[in-house]
């Protein structure tokens, strides 16, 4: 009996016998399916163009924003240069002489005598290794000897004027000695606090040395003409705090430098196409020496180790750095040498995509068309070079992508009939690029793609290089049955975005701007039936 009491239908069982209950079949009563749709959100991508540079991983390279939100990349590199020795360098100093202050026998006479004997100049040489020019020496260490060996058979009295050596109050260094009969006379002291100041004549750097002699002749000696007095004068070690003169024209190298980029590691060569780059070099010279800087040994080596060298005008003639004159000692001249698309290849080299940029600088002292007369150098003085590499945010990028993985809600989907895929992008970014969506397996393998999903349009570009507005698009992409099973069996979804920067067909370039952004939302929809 069926029984409706306000509208609800019971089924009364009693009234039925016990053997009614048992004809019936319950195992084929069958329990209602839902069917029903749904929606869920699969993953946003939100990237603004200071987000992608902030991502590069490049630990040296600095993303400097500019006016108006203009971006560049910047590599910075400070080198100094202090090898004095290599400009100038003096070692031991050694000069030997000998006089003979009598030309003729002096005969005994019955009483002891002392007989002055015209004084004796004579002409030392310092020497620089590469026959460089020395008007002065400033010695902050080494030893300065002498020898002064008699052959007379008694006592003579000496005063040893270093006449072109001088003391902290410009006064020339004196011995006043004596030296027994037939022997030497060895004295030494430290040439810190001392100066030589020496003439060049030819090709000799010439000082003087002055010796007074007194002969104390006893009784009944003769003097005799062969007798000879011997100098022997060392510089031994010297250390020099200062040297002025002429350093000639022998090259050094002042910058033996790289710079390691890992900017374009993700990017291969036609992919990424830059359009402007320069680099600075920005030199302080504390030396009193003008030099001439050769960039021909500035180059780029790419990943394959292949190198590029920068060419062009600023290489074919050389780079004039200024210098301190002789008022201005202690000062700084500063210098700049400008490497861009004006006066080199610089671009060959940076398309190159490079993994390292090589700086190995020579220069030239006292280069053609150098005024100055008088070169200078002392110990804490150095040349400070640093090196500038800019690159601004502004190229062609030609198939470049990248990829955003996240997690597939596919296992829980598994009673879904239907599946639909929606990709929507808002993009202020001058890129046109399509989507490519790949389902991977928990072990990471490929098991379907969905390739080239034509979503991400460029907006229009300005006069001013900035895009106009926004450009908004929206794709749906039913899965079909293979799709279907593959979302459902995924763990992951990767997301490879392909970039094409505006009109790169038509070789143009455009400017990237750090406010520019880029939104891509993922999600799915679809039917499911649920059997309650």
């Amino acid at each position: 009996m069926i029984k409706c009491v306000n509208g609800v239908c019971i089924l009364a069982l009693y009234g039925l016998s016990t053997c009614g209950l048992a004809d019936l079949e319950f195992d084929k009563v069958q329990n209602p399916t839902i069917n029903t749709d749904f929606a869920l959100p699969l993953g946003s991508i939100s990237y603004s163009i200071k987000d992608l540079t902030e991502d590069i991983g490049d630990e040296v390279l600095e993303v400097v924003e500019g006016d108006e939100f203009s971006l560049s990349f910047i590599y910075r590199d400070t080198t100094e240069y202090s090898d004095h020795d290599a400009l100038i360098e003096i070692g031991d100093v050694t000069n030997f002489d000998t006089y003979s202050p009598v030309t003729s026998d002096i005969s005994s006479v019955p009483t002891a005598a002392s007989i002055p004997l015209p004084s004796k100049d004579f002409e030392f040489e310092i020497e620089a290794t590469s026959g460089e020019r020395i008007d002065s020496v400033f010695f902050k260490g080494g030893t300065l000897e002498y020898t002064l060996s008699s052959d007379f058979d008694f006592l003579i009295d000496y005063v040893f004027t270093l006449t072109d050596i001088r003391d902290e109050s410009n006064q020339p260094v004196t011995f006043s000695r004596f030296v027994a009969s037939s022997s030497s006379d060895f004295q030494s002291r430290s040439l810190a606090g001392l100066k030589n100041v020496s003439t060049p004549i030819g090709g000799s750097n010439i000082f003087n040395v002055n010796l007074q002699v007194t002969l104390q002749v006893p009784a009944n000696t003769t003097v005799r003409a062969d007798d000879k007095i011997t100098i022997d004068l060392v510089l031994k070690n010297p250390v020099i705090s200062g040297v002025f003169g002429d350093f000639g024209n022998d090259p050094i190298d002042v910058q033996e430098n790289s710079i390691e980029i890992s900017a374009f590691e993700d990017a291969a060569v036609g992919e990424l196409e830059i359009a402007m780059a320069s680099i600075s070099m920005e030199i302080d010279n504390r030396y009193g020496i003008e030099m001439g800087m050769s960039m021909a040994g500035v180059k780029a080596i790419d990943s394959d180790l292949n190198e590029i060298n920068l060419s062009g005008t600023v290489v074919d003639a050389l780079q004039f750095v200024d210098a301190p004159n002789s008022s201005q000692i202690g000062e700084i001249v500063s210098s700049t040498v400008t490497i861009d698309q004006t006066n080199s290849n610089i671009l060959d080299l940076i398309n190159s995509l490079p993994s390292s940029m090589v700086f190995n600088v020579t220069a030239e002292p006292n280069p053609p068309g150098s005024d100055n007369e008088n070169n200078f150098l002392f110990d804490d003085q150095m040349v400070e070079i640093r090196t500038i590499m800019e690159i601004p945010f502004e190229f062609k990028m030609d198939g470049f992508s990248k990829d955003i993985t996240m997690s597939s809600p596919g296992s829980d989907l598994e009673a879904a009939e239907s599946l639909e895929i929606h990709v929507n992008t808002s993009n202020e970014i001058p890129f046109n690029g399509t989507l490519d969506l790949s389902f991977t397996n928990g072990d990471g393998d490929t098991i379907y793609v969905l390739p080239d999903i034509g979503i991400i349009e460029s907006p229009d570009i300005g006069s001013d290089g900035r895009t106009i507005g926004s450009s908004d698009s929206s794709a749906s992409i039913v899965l079909d049955e293979e799709g279907l099973n593959a979302f459902l069996e995924s763990d992951e979804i990767i997301a490879t975005i392909k970039i094409f920067t505006f009109e790169s067909a038509l070789d143009n370039h455009v400017k990237m701007f750090s406010d520019y952004q880029l939104d891509i939302d993922l999600a799915v929809s679809g039917k499911i039936s649920v059997e309650l």
